[in-house]
């Protein structure tokens, strides 16, 4: 099936456009036990980046539990943003901040067409926009994704009353089955 990638290179499209704090993300990392699984060497991918908060919080947790910066995994932090402006927020943070490079870790792409690397540790925040509040010409290229990752049985039945799936829904299971490592964790 040839798929359509138009409109998914469009890298100014703003698609839900909230930001998880930095404190929500921390807070999940802390219910889910997932600072030390990242701090023994597990990979972490936030699919839907944003400027990066959720993958910040990671660091921001380690600082606050006594760590130097040096002895933190930065480069097992991945992300994924779509949007030019956010993503470049993202790998300035950390270069600013934290005197981190981890730009090769942070991609600019449309989570679609992120490839199948496996990750340890997925935390993400990802858009909750129905289908049919999407952009026309960004419908049209997604419709085959909600097929492929079982969320329709066929691109037609989104016109025809299969349009309330939300594409957080998509981006779930596209992470579950495309990224995320045997018996890990995602949040």
């Amino acid at each position: 099936m040839a798929i359509q990638v138009s409109d998914l290179l469009d890298s100014s499209l703003k698609i839900g456009d909230v930001f998880t704090p930095i404190a929500w993300g921390r807070f999940a990392i802390k219910e889910f036990g997932l600072f030390e699984y990242w701090a023994n060497g597990k990979t972490v991918l936030d699919p839907t980046m944003g400027n990066g908060s959720l993958l910040e919080s990671f660091v921001v947790e380690g600082i606050e539990r006594g760590y130097k910066l040096e002895d933190l995994p930065l480069h097992n932090l991945y992300g994924c943003e779509k949007n030019k402006e956010y993503h470049q927020s993202a790998v300035r943070k950390f270069k600013t901040r934290y005197r981190a490079d981890i730009s090769e870790n942070l991609v600019l792409s449309d989570f679609m067409l992120f490839g199948k690397q496996r990750f340890d540790i997925i935390l993400g925040n990802p858009p909750w926009r129905n289908f049919v509040d999407l952009p026309e010409n960004y419908k049209e290229e997604l419709k085959n994704y909600y097929h492929m990752y079982g969320l329709i049985d066929n691109a037609p039945s989104l016109l025809l009353g299969g349009s309330r799936k939300d594409i957080a829904a998509l981006v779930i299971n596209k992470s579950i089955i495309d990224c995320l490592e045997e018996n890990s964790k995602a949040v």
